[in-house]
C-alpha cells in the first residue's frame, strides 16, 4: 500500500471519529460493527448480523458484520428477525465472541 493511500485511510478514520462525536452517532453505525445487547440471561439482541451459521435448542451461532457470536443455553429460539437484527430468547448460559 502506498503512503498516500495509508494517509487517506487515516484521514477517513479521523473524519468518522469527528462526525461520531459531533452528531452523537453510535460508533457501531459508522464503523460497520455488530452490536450485542442482553437482558438478564433471557434475551439477546444482535444488531448487524449477516447470517445464521447454526441453530438448535442449545446453540445458535451467528455471523456478524465484524465478529461471529455463539450463544449457548437451553430452549433457545429466535423470537424476532428483521433486516440485520435478531432477537434470541431462552435460558442463555454463555456467549462466545469470535473475531
Amino acid at each position: 500500500m502506498k503512503n498516500k493511500d495509508k494517509k487517506n485511510i487515516k484521514t477517513s478514520r479521523k473524519i468518522k471519529e469527528i462526525v461520531t462525536d459531533i452528531l452523537d452517532i453510535p460508533e457501531e453505525l459508522l464503523k460497520n460493527m455488530t452490536k450485542i445487547s442482553s437482558i438478564s440471561n433471557k434475551k439477546i439482541v444482535v444488531d448487524g448480523f449477516k447470517q445464521i451459521i447454526d441453530f438448535s435448542n442449545n446453540n445458535i451461532a451467528l455471523k456478524g458484520k465484524d465478529i461471529s457470536v455463539e450463544i449457548l443455553g437451553k430452549n433457545l429460539d429466535i423470537a424476532k428477525m428483521q433486516d440485520e437484527n435478531i432477537c434470541i430468547i431462552g435460558e442463555i448460559e454463555e456467549v462466545i465472541y469470535k473475531k
